[in-house]
């Protein structure tokens, strides 16, 4: 899987309350640490496409520190 770099822009937001709001809510699945900006991570599913009948699946955020521990 490929690492991203969490780098979220204030300006991407409608409010600087929910850019705020979305950097809280925004943790790793294993340390449930917030992400702070320059981490690395991966969206790992945690659903296959046959559970849910269709393309969406639920995936969680790692930190690609926690997945090399």
């Amino acid at each position: 899987m490929d690492d991203i770099v969490f780098n979220p822009e204030e300006e991407s937001f409608s409010s600087k309350e929910k850019y705020e709001q979305y950097r809280e809510i925004t943790r790793c699945a294993i340390c449930h640490k917030k992400l702070e900006k320059g981490d690395l991570f991966q969206l790992r599913p945690i659903q296959t496409p046959k559970e849910t009948g269709c393309l969406d699946v639920i995936a969680v955020i790692i930190h690609k520190k926690c997945l090399e521990r």
